[in-house]
């Protein structure tokens, strides 16, 4: 087992165990990530393929049992443990998903093995076309590995690797996650925001040399070509008699967030960013204005947000094009939403 900074501190303390064979039987099941993980990596084969679906049924079947909706386990391989003294709570860290229906479909060796998949998801809905519309829609949705965690429940409760807080395994997000795909990163992210509040161990394997987890080639995400997040913001001026003529624009901010600032709604680098750019403008005559931002994972794909970001009859048009448009500050584009002519 790897064992996190102060991992020694913890052993001096009291134990989150109830015994030596408990802590041993917990730590066992993290320790088997990579095993547990391997049939998720690439199409499985018709054997592997029936054995997890079976699994996700009985879980299905468990949760469905004492309840009046329609609800699906999710996928949680656990990797670690953590345990928050304050609360006394004990926890898997895993890495899985929340569609696990979904993936077993995508995995499937073959249209067969993905329409029972289908069928079997489709089963307990009273419209039979709703349930066709959730399973088709997970199964076109961009498939994402999340870091969760997992309630520690005893191992008669486990059915493989699907979980539900129905038989006792409910799952939650692992904070700290950003914008960019990889787990390493979010890993980093979570490490930071839970460091004076959790003591954790983890599995021999899930740690590269660095101490950064080591899933994302396992798992196959990577950076996008191109990876450099950037926002696009949207500022609308409002007020006064005399709008200037343009008074609508999208300007392409470097970073998610602006410098200085760490995901607050407000803060001083945030307005001080938004005051740069209105006053770039050189407005007169407004007495407000609005804004919002989304974020883009490459500078392409905000480039190709920003040109469908208006409607008809107004359009985007780059600053550039416009001679007597005022022009964004140094390291920002710039378009401004016009009505055709």
């Amino acid at each position: 087992m790897h064992q996190w900074d102060g991992a020694d501190d913890w052993a001096k303390r009291t134990s989150a165990f109830s015994s030596y064979e408990r802590k041993a039987e917990v730590m066992a099941a993290a320790s088997r990530f990579l095993d547990q993980l391997k049939p998720f990596t690439a199409t499985m084969s018709e054997a592997e393929h029936k054995a997890q679906l079976e699994d996700w049924r009985s879980v299905r079947h468990a949760i469905l049992e004492d309840s009046k909706f329609v609800q699906n386990p999710a996928m949680a391989v656990p990797f670690g443990v953590v345990y928050y003294p304050k609360a006394k709570e004990l926890r898997y860290l895993c890495v899985g998903v929340y569609a696990a229906h979904a993936m077993l479909g995508r995995l499937a060796p073959d249209v067969d093995a993905r329409e029972r998949v289908r069928a079997a998801f489709i089963k307990p809905y009273a419209n039979k076309s709703t349930g066709r519309q959730k399973f088709d829609s997970a199964l076109t949705e961009e498939f994402s590995w999340c870091l969760l965690e997992a309630a520690v429940a005893p191992a008669d409760n486990r059915h493989g690797v699907y979980v539900h807080s129905g038989i006792g395994i409910g799952v939650e997000s692992m904070g700290g996650r950003k914008h960019s795909p990889l787990l390493a990163d979010w890993f980093d992210g979570w490490r930071e925001v839970s460091k004076d509040r959790a003591r954790v161990w983890i599995a021999d394997g899930a740690l590269d040399g660095g101490g950064r987890l080591a899933l994302d080639a396992l798992l196959g995400i990577r950076l996008l070509e191109g990876y450099e997040p950037v926002r696009l913001r949207e500022i609308q001026l409002s007020g006064g008699e005399t709008l200037p003529k343009y008074c609508h624009w999208l300007d392409l901010c470097p970073g998610a967030e602006p410098p200085g600032e760490h995901g607050s709604s407000w803060s001083s680098s945030r307005d001080g960013e938004i005051r740069l750019l209105v006053d770039s403008v050189k407005p007169g005559g407004h007495s407000g204005y609005s804004t919002s931002q989304r974020v883009f994972l490459t500078r392409d794909a905000a480039r190709a947000a920003a040109r469908e970001w208006a409607s008809a009859p107004h359009r985007a048009i780059p600053a550039t094009e416009l001679p007597d448009a005022p022009k964004p500050p140094d390291g920002f584009e710039r378009w401004f939403l016009v009505e055709s002519c």
